[in-house]
């Protein structure tokens, strides 16, 4: 199947409040926010352990970095729940310990749905 353009808005990281995010546009995503925060995680490791910085505050980097990408994450998982036809509201199941993390997982990496939902226009060609 070749993915094709949306005709209505879709951003590259799905910052619309409305839509479907393809399986693709999730994977792409989610590892680029995943790695901006590891990355600023192992900057700040690096630095404050070679000792020019001794500033605590300086450990508050990753953590404004996760609260920066935690928003556009949100995004993209409940834009990939409704390509699979569910509710963003299903997202909030992760805050379950365990088993709400592995039944999102389950939930997002199910198939697409092949036609146009209360959400968006099917975004797939079988050509």
């Amino acid at each position: 199947m070749i993915e094709k353009k949306s005709t209505k808005g879709t951003t590259m990281f799905c910052f619309s409040s409305k839509g479907r995010c393809t399986p693709r546009l999730f994977l792409v995503s989610y590892l680029f926010y995943v790695g901006i925060v590891t990355s600023s995680v192992i900057v700040t490791n690096i630095i404050m352990h070679n000792g020019e910085y001794s500033a605590r505050l300086f450990y508050l980097v990753p953590i404004i970095c996760f609260c920066v990408v935690l928003l556009p994450i949100n995004r993209v998982t409940i834009s990939r729940l409704h390509d699979t036809g569910l509710s963003g509201w299903w997202s909030l199941i992760s805050f379950i310990p365990l088993v709400g993390s592995l039944t999102l997982f389950y939930l997002l990496m199910r198939p697409s749905e092949k036609k146009d939902n209360k959400w968006g226009k099917y975004v797939y060609s079988a050509n």
